[in-house]
């Protein structure tokens, strides 16, 4: 399990998988229809000492179990033009490797290939590409992006350093993510091809997990107040703001299709686990949308 206090590395090679089963999550059984939008997560709760990939409606309700293997299964990212597929991360076939699957948990299809391990796959915003972290070319981590079948892998970022949780802009033509090549974890934002790569963030601090507000606005963890707070800021990295404001570890930002909503995952009710809870988008009404075991990687997307 991953500690809350520390953030994950950049090159995240767990995955969490399963079958669909509604009931397996915690507070409403299963019996509450899918409705709106969808928040796909990692947790532990099922045992088996591997994390499975979960869903939920955005209000907590119809937790359900999406993956079932004996293997990690874990980052899920939802499909943001429909909702109907997600992709994740599975070491099923002995590597961390990308699969998507039905948003019901049904057709789970390996799409890289075995190249080398690959993590952190993200959907371009039209649904055509999946952007993703992978050490296939030796050395650290490094940005690549593919078909959403798996074809033409490209790479994008060509460092001696370790680049990794890359997001895509609304407009598909920037893509933000994380490096350790100033030193610290700082954010940075580049063009679709790889051109232009920039520096977001500026700081001595750890600054990490960045995505795409659908405004072009920008969320992220950081540990600059001496524990890990949600942060918000414009794409250019100006007015960067604490929206959590909590004496506890919160993480991985993932912001809901309409903007308005942010799920995100924290330390904050103790018991060595993290548990899911959603604010505005303004750190307002923060509320727990989970209970049981360890949780987190939450992805928010559009309903199926």
């Amino acid at each position: 399990m991953l500690s809350c206090a520390k953030r994950a590395p950049l090159f995240v090679l767990v995955a969490w998988i399963g079958v669909a089963a509604g009931g397996c999550g915690g507070g409403d059984n299963g019996t509450n229809p899918v409705h709106g939008p969808q928040i796909a997560f990692n947790s532990h709760r099922d045992g088996g000492g591997q994390p499975q990939i979960y869903a939920m409606n955005s209000d907590g309700s119809l937790q359900r179990r999406l993956t079932a293997t004996s293997s990690a299964e874990s980052n899920p990212s939802i499909l943001p033009t429909d909702g109907s597929k997600i992709a994740f991360v599975s070491t099923r076939d002995g590597k961390s490797q990308i699969y998507v699957m039905n948003a019901d948990g049904s057709a789970q299809q390996r799409v890289s290939d075995m190249s080398g391990p690959d993590g952190s796959p993200s959907f371009s915003t039209d649904g055509t590409k999946i952007v993703f972290a992978s050490k296939r070319d030796g050395g650290g981590s490094q940005i690549y992006v593919m078909d959403i079948n798996g074809s033409n892998p490209t790479r994008l970022t060509n460092d001696a350093f370790n680049d990794g949780f890359p997001h895509y802009s609304p407009n598909n033509n920037k893509i933000l993510f994380e490096s350790d090549r100033d030193g610290a974890h700082q954010i940075y934002i580049m063009n679709f091809d790889g051109s232009g790569q920039t520096r977001v963030t500026n700081d001595a601090f750890d600054d990490s997990d960045p995505s795409f507000m659908p405004n072009g606005s920008v969320i992220f963890d950081s540990d600059r107040t001496g524990n890990r707070q949600i942060f918000r800021m414009n794409a250019d990295g100006t007015n960067q703001t604490n929206l959590t404001k909590t004496s506890s570890n919160d993480t991985y930002p993932s912001a809901s299709p309409d903007g308005t909503q942010i799920v995100f995952s924290s330390d904050r009710v103790g018991g060595g686990n993290r548990q899911l809870f959603l604010m505005s988008a303004s750190g307002t009404n923060q509320t727990q949308l989970t209970t049981l075991s360890d949780n987190a990687d939450a992805s928010f997307g559009p309903g199926p």
